[in-house]
């Protein structure tokens, strides 16, 4: 049985790290892509006056997905953004960390209220057939940036509760 597990954990593991490297390299790609995109288009509009025809529609959908997987990276990484005010009224550990938790519990369900949703919304669209204007590219391909980006988010953070909850735990044996 303990076998089992350790393999489950080396898995799950292997398996995020995956998600992580992914996330990784979809922030690279389509940074790199919406920076080479303005460019060009800042340079055929205004050194040869002749814009690229659709570069606009394309960039948009790129950018969505650098936004929805660079937040679920933000919350990979704790670098996203906090007010967290809590820190400076309470000085006591075991309560920050109750809520810490209860903080984390809030962000998942935020996140999968968000997946939930956009998942209804990513339905009404599809079979409403709503495509781009110029390149007839379906609205759910930049939609489902959301979906991933949230279902990402919601991932990230049930780890970080798991952190916090085993932090918690050694904390109390501590004690």
């Amino acid at each position: 049985m303990k076998k089992s597990g350790k393999n489950f954990v080396k898995v799950t593991r292997t398996f995020l790290n995956f998600i992580v490297k992914c996330e990784e390299g979809i922030i690279f790609a389509t940074g790199i892509f919406v920076t080479l995109a303005i460019f060009i288009q800042v340079f055929l509009r205004y050194v040869v006056h002749a814009p690229l025809f659709g570069l606009e529609e394309i960039s948009i959908i790129v950018i969505s997905w650098f936004y929805f997987i660079g937040a679920s990276y933000s919350v990979y990484t704790e670098s996203s953004i906090k007010a967290d005010l809590l820190s400076l009224i309470v000085k006591k550990p075991s309560i920050r960390k109750r809520f810490n938790i209860a903080n984390l519990v809030l962000c998942i369900v935020a996140t999968l209220l968000l997946f939930f949703y956009g998942l209804e919304y990513a339905i009404w669209l599809s079979r409403a057939n709503i495509v781009t204007p110029t390149f007839l590219i379906s609205k759910n391909f930049n939609f489902s940036s959301l979906l991933i980006g949230a279902i990402l988010m919601s991932l990230h953070f049930i780890q970080l509760l798991q952190r916090e909850i085993k932090c918690k735990k050694n904390q109390n044996e501590e004690s």
